[in-house]
């Protein structure tokens, strides 16, 4: 990867890292972790129906 591409990717991590910390300043560890895992189960039920609606094109 060029130096310019880490580069954007490092910023676009910091700026990602910020929003988050910003984003759940006020939630607390458990509910965090609900709520990681909450969203883990969508992107893998996601990624499921993706997969199985490709395979039907």
């Amino acid at each position: 990867m060029a130096e310019a591409g880490r580069d954007a990717l490092e910023a676009c991590d910091r700026g990602a890292d910020a929003l988050e910390e910003h984003m759940l300043r006020d939630v607390g560890p458990d509910d965090a972790a609900a709520l990681h895992r909450a969203l883990t189960a969508c992107a893998s039920g996601l990624g499921a129906f993706t997969e199985a609606a490709a395979a039907h094109t």
